[in-house]
Protein backbone atom coordinates (compact mmCIF):
# COMPACT_ATOMS: atom_id res chain seq x y z
CA UNK A 1 0.00 0.00 0.00
CA UNK A 2 1.08 3.58 -0.70
CA UNK A 3 1.91 6.03 2.04
CA UNK A 4 -0.21 8.71 0.36
CA UNK A 5 -2.71 8.33 -2.48
CA UNK A 6 -5.08 10.82 -4.07
CA UNK A 7 -7.24 10.55 -7.17
CA UNK A 8 -9.56 12.64 -9.27
CA UNK A 9 -11.93 11.69 -12.08
CA UNK A 10 -11.41 13.43 -15.45
CA UNK A 11 -14.01 12.47 -17.95
CA UNK A 12 -14.41 8.73 -17.73
CA UNK A 13 -10.91 8.12 -16.34
CA UNK A 14 -9.46 7.96 -12.83
CA UNK A 15 -6.23 9.91 -12.43
CA UNK A 16 -4.36 9.01 -9.23
CA UNK A 17 -1.10 10.11 -7.70
CA UNK A 18 0.62 8.93 -4.54
CA UNK A 19 3.84 8.32 -2.63
CA UNK A 20 4.81 4.63 -2.68
CA UNK A 21 5.98 2.82 0.44
CA UNK A 22 9.56 1.76 1.07
CA UNK A 23 10.49 -1.08 -1.33
CA UNK A 24 13.58 -2.22 0.50
CA UNK A 25 11.76 -5.40 1.59
CA UNK A 26 10.27 -6.32 -1.79
CA UNK A 27 13.02 -8.84 -2.62
CA UNK A 28 13.55 -10.18 0.85
CA UNK A 29 13.87 -13.71 -0.52
CA UNK A 30 17.26 -12.71 -1.99
CA UNK A 31 18.69 -11.91 1.44
CA UNK A 32 21.60 -14.30 2.00
CA UNK A 33 20.76 -14.44 5.70
CA UNK A 34 17.54 -16.26 4.83
CA UNK A 35 19.08 -18.80 2.46
CA UNK A 36 20.56 -20.99 5.17
CA UNK A 37 18.92 -24.36 5.86
CA UNK A 38 18.23 -25.80 9.28
CA UNK A 39 20.41 -28.70 10.33
CA UNK A 40 18.05 -31.70 10.63
CA UNK A 41 20.53 -33.55 12.86
CA UNK A 42 20.32 -31.21 15.82
CA UNK A 43 18.53 -32.48 18.91
CA UNK A 44 15.67 -29.98 18.68
CA UNK A 45 15.04 -30.68 14.98
CA UNK A 46 15.12 -34.43 15.51
CA UNK A 47 12.66 -33.97 18.37
CA UNK A 48 10.38 -31.88 16.14
CA UNK A 49 10.68 -34.47 13.36
CA UNK A 50 9.67 -37.33 15.64
CA UNK A 51 6.78 -35.28 17.00
CA UNK A 52 5.52 -34.44 13.52
CA UNK A 53 5.89 -38.02 12.32
CA UNK A 54 3.96 -39.25 15.36
CA UNK A 55 1.10 -36.85 14.67
CA UNK A 56 1.29 -35.21 18.09
CA UNK A 57 0.75 -36.53 21.60
CA UNK A 58 -2.01 -38.32 23.42
CA UNK A 59 -4.08 -36.10 25.71
CA UNK A 60 -5.42 -37.30 29.07
CA UNK A 61 -8.65 -35.38 28.51
CA UNK A 62 -9.52 -37.58 25.52
CA UNK A 63 -11.04 -40.73 27.02
CA UNK A 64 -14.23 -42.60 27.57
CA UNK A 65 -15.13 -45.58 29.73
CA UNK A 66 -17.83 -48.17 29.25
CA UNK A 67 -19.06 -50.94 31.51
CA UNK A 68 -21.31 -53.95 31.34
CA UNK A 69 -23.29 -54.48 34.47
CA UNK A 70 -23.29 -57.94 36.08
CA UNK A 71 -25.82 -60.56 35.10
CA UNK A 72 -27.13 -61.06 38.65
CA UNK A 73 -29.48 -63.99 39.24
CA UNK A 74 -33.08 -64.35 38.13
CA UNK A 75 -33.56 -67.76 39.74
CA UNK A 76 -32.92 -66.54 43.29
CA UNK A 77 -35.73 -64.60 44.87
CA UNK A 78 -33.49 -62.57 47.17
CA UNK A 79 -31.31 -61.38 44.25
CA UNK A 80 -33.81 -61.20 41.40
CA UNK A 81 -35.21 -57.83 42.52
CA UNK A 82 -31.75 -56.24 42.63
CA UNK A 83 -30.96 -57.85 39.28
CA UNK A 84 -34.02 -56.27 37.70
CA UNK A 85 -33.18 -52.88 39.19
CA UNK A 86 -29.65 -52.86 37.86
CA UNK A 87 -30.70 -53.98 34.39
CA UNK A 88 -33.34 -51.25 34.25
CA UNK A 89 -30.68 -48.69 35.20
CA UNK A 90 -28.32 -50.12 32.59
CA UNK A 91 -30.92 -49.61 29.86
CA UNK A 92 -31.62 -46.00 30.84
CA UNK A 93 -28.27 -44.74 32.14
CA UNK A 94 -25.39 -46.55 30.41
CA UNK A 95 -24.50 -43.63 28.14
CA UNK A 96 -24.96 -41.05 30.90
CA UNK A 97 -22.59 -42.98 33.16
CA UNK A 98 -20.02 -43.17 30.35
CA UNK A 99 -20.06 -39.43 29.64
CA UNK A 100 -20.33 -38.35 33.29
CA UNK A 101 -17.05 -40.08 34.14
CA UNK A 102 -14.82 -37.06 34.75
CA UNK A 103 -11.69 -38.78 36.08
CA UNK A 104 -10.27 -42.28 35.82
CA UNK A 105 -6.88 -43.95 35.49
CA UNK A 106 -5.47 -46.34 32.98
CA UNK A 107 -4.62 -49.15 35.42
CA UNK A 108 -1.08 -50.02 36.33
CA UNK A 109 0.50 -53.37 36.93
CA UNK A 110 3.56 -54.49 38.83
CA UNK A 111 5.72 -57.56 38.40
CA UNK A 112 5.98 -59.14 41.82
CA UNK A 113 9.45 -60.38 42.70
CA UNK A 114 11.23 -62.36 45.38
CA UNK A 115 14.90 -61.81 46.16
CA UNK A 116 17.40 -64.64 46.40
CA UNK A 117 21.11 -64.56 47.06
CA UNK A 118 23.20 -67.54 45.97
CA UNK A 119 26.59 -65.96 45.45
CA UNK A 120 27.36 -62.28 45.11
CA UNK A 121 24.64 -59.64 44.72
CA UNK A 122 21.11 -60.93 45.11
CA UNK A 123 18.76 -61.48 42.20
CA UNK A 124 15.07 -60.58 42.08
CA UNK A 125 13.03 -63.30 40.42
CA UNK A 126 9.58 -62.59 38.99
CA UNK A 127 6.79 -64.46 40.75
CA UNK A 128 3.65 -62.98 39.18
CA UNK A 129 1.69 -59.84 38.36
CA UNK A 130 -0.07 -57.47 40.73
CA UNK A 131 -2.88 -55.20 39.46
CA UNK A 132 -3.66 -51.99 41.32
CA UNK A 133 -7.23 -50.91 42.03
CA UNK A 134 -8.82 -48.21 39.86
CA UNK A 135 -10.66 -45.14 41.14
CA UNK A 136 -13.09 -43.16 38.97
CA UNK A 137 -15.13 -40.02 39.61
CA UNK A 138 -18.55 -39.29 38.12
CA UNK A 139 -20.58 -36.12 37.89
CA UNK A 140 -23.94 -36.49 39.64
CA UNK A 141 -27.12 -35.21 38.04
CA UNK A 142 -29.74 -33.44 40.14
CA UNK A 143 -31.37 -36.74 41.06
CA UNK A 144 -28.05 -38.32 42.16
CA UNK A 145 -28.69 -41.18 39.74
CA UNK A 146 -24.98 -42.01 39.51
CA UNK A 147 -24.78 -42.79 43.22
CA UNK A 148 -27.98 -44.86 43.01
CA UNK A 149 -26.42 -46.70 40.07
CA UNK A 150 -23.39 -47.95 42.01
CA UNK A 151 -25.35 -48.57 45.21
CA UNK A 152 -27.61 -50.88 43.20
CA UNK A 153 -24.53 -52.67 41.86
CA UNK A 154 -23.23 -53.14 45.39
CA UNK A 155 -26.58 -54.64 46.37
CA UNK A 156 -25.63 -57.58 44.15
CA UNK A 157 -22.46 -58.05 46.20
CA UNK A 158 -23.93 -57.94 49.69
CA UNK A 159 -27.62 -58.72 50.08
CA UNK A 160 -29.13 -55.59 51.65
CA UNK A 161 -31.89 -57.63 53.35
CA UNK A 162 -29.89 -60.26 55.21
CA UNK A 163 -26.29 -59.05 54.57
CA UNK A 164 -25.26 -62.36 53.05
CA UNK A 165 -22.70 -62.43 50.27
CA UNK A 166 -23.88 -63.34 46.79
CA UNK A 167 -21.99 -65.51 44.33
CA UNK A 168 -18.87 -63.98 42.72
CA UNK A 169 -20.12 -64.42 39.15
CA UNK A 170 -23.36 -62.60 40.00
CA UNK A 171 -21.77 -59.26 40.82
CA UNK A 172 -18.60 -59.01 38.65
CA UNK A 173 -18.55 -57.51 35.17
CA UNK A 174 -16.00 -56.11 32.67
CA UNK A 175 -15.09 -52.43 32.43
CA UNK A 176 -13.35 -50.86 29.44
CA UNK A 177 -11.27 -47.66 29.47
CA UNK A 178 -10.51 -46.13 26.07
CA UNK A 179 -7.85 -43.53 25.31
CA UNK A 180 -9.07 -41.58 22.28
CA UNK A 181 -6.77 -40.18 19.62
CA UNK A 182 -6.71 -36.47 18.89
CA UNK A 183 -8.40 -36.81 15.50
CA UNK A 184 -10.99 -34.60 13.87
CA UNK A 185 -14.48 -35.84 14.63
CA UNK A 186 -16.81 -36.39 11.73
CA UNK A 187 -19.56 -33.76 11.57
CA UNK A 188 -22.97 -35.07 12.46
CA UNK A 189 -21.71 -38.08 14.40
CA UNK A 190 -24.21 -39.51 16.84
CA UNK A 191 -24.12 -41.88 19.78
CA UNK A 192 -26.18 -44.94 19.09
CA UNK A 193 -26.73 -48.56 20.05
CA UNK A 194 -26.15 -48.06 23.78
CA UNK A 195 -22.38 -47.97 23.57
CA UNK A 196 -21.03 -44.62 22.32
CA UNK A 197 -19.59 -46.45 19.32
CA UNK A 198 -19.00 -43.32 17.28
CA UNK A 199 -16.49 -42.22 19.93
CA UNK A 200 -14.77 -45.60 20.19
CA UNK A 201 -13.79 -45.62 16.52
CA UNK A 202 -11.02 -43.13 17.42
CA UNK A 203 -9.62 -45.23 20.27
CA UNK A 204 -5.85 -45.72 20.09
CA UNK A 205 -5.47 -47.60 23.36
CA UNK A 206 -7.93 -49.47 25.53
CA UNK A 207 -7.76 -51.81 28.48
CA UNK A 208 -10.39 -54.14 29.86
CA UNK A 209 -10.83 -54.81 33.56
CA UNK A 210 -11.85 -58.42 34.05
CA UNK A 211 -14.28 -59.38 36.83
CA UNK A 212 -14.61 -55.86 38.20
CA UNK A 213 -16.99 -54.53 40.84
CA UNK A 214 -17.31 -51.31 42.90
CA UNK A 215 -15.73 -51.99 46.26
CA UNK A 216 -15.94 -48.44 47.67
CA UNK A 217 -18.38 -45.57 47.27
CA UNK A 218 -16.55 -42.61 48.78
CA UNK A 219 -18.22 -40.14 51.12
CA UNK A 220 -19.52 -36.97 49.48
CA UNK A 221 -19.06 -33.83 51.61
CA UNK A 222 -21.90 -31.34 51.93
CA UNK A 223 -21.33 -27.66 52.67
CA UNK A 224 -23.27 -24.38 52.58
CA UNK A 225 -20.15 -22.78 51.11
CA UNK A 226 -20.08 -25.06 48.03
CA UNK A 227 -22.64 -22.98 46.15
CA UNK A 228 -21.18 -23.19 42.64
CA UNK A 229 -19.75 -26.68 42.83
CA UNK A 230 -21.02 -29.87 41.21
CA UNK A 231 -21.42 -33.10 43.16
CA UNK A 232 -19.00 -35.85 42.14
CA UNK A 233 -19.04 -39.40 43.46
CA UNK A 234 -15.78 -41.34 43.70
CA UNK A 235 -15.90 -45.09 43.06
CA UNK A 236 -13.08 -47.55 43.67
CA UNK A 237 -13.14 -50.71 41.56
CA UNK A 238 -11.58 -54.04 42.39
CA UNK A 239 -10.92 -56.52 39.60
CA UNK A 240 -8.97 -59.67 38.91
CA UNK A 241 -6.70 -58.46 36.10
CA UNK A 242 -6.68 -56.22 33.02
CA UNK A 243 -5.38 -56.59 29.49
CA UNK A 244 -4.87 -54.37 26.44
CA UNK A 245 -7.63 -54.88 23.87
CA UNK A 246 -6.21 -52.79 21.00
CA UNK A 247 -3.31 -53.94 18.82
CA UNK A 248 -0.91 -51.04 18.19
CA UNK A 249 0.10 -52.46 14.79
CA UNK A 250 -3.51 -52.44 13.64
CA UNK A 251 -4.09 -48.90 14.94
CA UNK A 252 -1.06 -47.54 13.08
CA UNK A 253 -1.91 -49.44 9.92
CA UNK A 254 -5.55 -48.41 9.82
CA UNK A 255 -4.96 -44.91 11.17
CA UNK A 256 -8.45 -44.51 12.67
CA UNK A 257 -10.27 -46.17 9.75
CA UNK A 258 -11.85 -48.73 12.03
CA UNK A 259 -15.14 -50.43 11.49
CA UNK A 260 -17.98 -47.91 11.60
CA UNK A 261 -20.35 -50.57 12.87
CA UNK A 262 -18.41 -52.00 15.80
CA UNK A 263 -15.83 -49.33 16.55
CA UNK A 264 -12.98 -51.85 16.46
CA UNK A 265 -10.52 -53.13 13.89
CA UNK A 266 -11.54 -56.40 12.28
CA UNK A 267 -9.60 -58.57 9.79
CA UNK A 268 -11.80 -57.44 6.89
CA UNK A 269 -11.25 -53.72 7.60
CA UNK A 270 -7.46 -53.67 7.94
CA UNK A 271 -5.97 -50.72 6.09
CA UNK A 272 -9.17 -50.03 4.23
CA UNK A 273 -9.77 -46.29 4.45
CA UNK A 274 -11.56 -44.99 1.34
CA UNK A 275 -11.12 -47.86 -1.18
CA UNK A 276 -7.76 -48.58 0.51
CA UNK A 277 -6.05 -46.01 -1.73
CA UNK A 278 -3.86 -44.74 1.12
CA UNK A 279 -2.99 -48.05 2.74
CA UNK A 280 0.56 -48.27 1.29
CA UNK A 281 1.55 -44.65 1.96
CA UNK A 282 3.68 -43.49 4.90
CA UNK A 283 1.71 -42.65 8.02
CA UNK A 284 2.09 -38.86 7.59
CA UNK A 285 0.79 -38.91 3.99
CA UNK A 286 -1.91 -41.42 4.86
CA UNK A 287 -3.16 -39.21 7.69
CA UNK A 288 -3.22 -36.12 5.45
CA UNK A 289 -5.04 -38.01 2.69
CA UNK A 290 -7.61 -39.41 5.09
CA UNK A 291 -8.25 -35.93 6.52
CA UNK A 292 -8.74 -34.50 3.03
CA UNK A 293 -11.21 -37.21 2.06
CA UNK A 294 -13.18 -36.78 5.30
CA UNK A 295 -13.54 -33.05 4.63
CA UNK A 296 -14.60 -33.65 1.03
CA UNK A 297 -17.19 -36.22 2.11
CA UNK A 298 -19.01 -33.65 4.19
CA UNK A 299 -18.36 -30.39 2.34
CA UNK A 300 -18.92 -31.25 -1.29
CA UNK A 301 -22.53 -30.68 -2.39
CA UNK A 302 -22.98 -34.32 -3.35
CA UNK A 303 -21.80 -35.28 0.14
CA UNK A 304 -24.51 -33.19 1.72
CA UNK A 305 -27.16 -34.75 -0.51
CA UNK A 306 -26.18 -38.31 0.31
CA UNK A 307 -25.37 -37.80 3.99
CA UNK A 308 -21.59 -37.56 3.71
CA UNK A 309 -21.14 -40.20 1.00
CA UNK A 310 -19.39 -38.92 -2.12
CA UNK A 311 -19.97 -42.14 -4.04
CA UNK A 312 -22.90 -43.83 -2.31
CA UNK A 313 -23.05 -46.42 -0.95
CA UNK A 314 -19.29 -47.05 -1.02
CA UNK A 315 -17.67 -43.89 0.38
Amino acid sequence: MAIFRKGIKIGGYDVRIGLPRDRSYDRIDKDVRLQGKANPNTSINRFRGYTQAAGGYAKPSRFIMTMQLPRGANDRGDVARDTKNIRDMDNTMSQQIAFHCSDIQLPGRTVETVSQRINGPERNFATGLNFAEVTAEFYCDKFMRERHYFETWQNLIVNKRNYELNYYDEYTAPIEIHQLGDFDEEPGSSFTDNGVKSELKNAVYACKLIEAYPSTIAAQPLSYGAVNQVHKVSITFQYRYWHNIIDIDEVERDDTFMSQQTGVVTPDTKGMGPFGIFRHLPSELRRAGNSLVNQAKNRLPVGKVFGGKVFPPYL
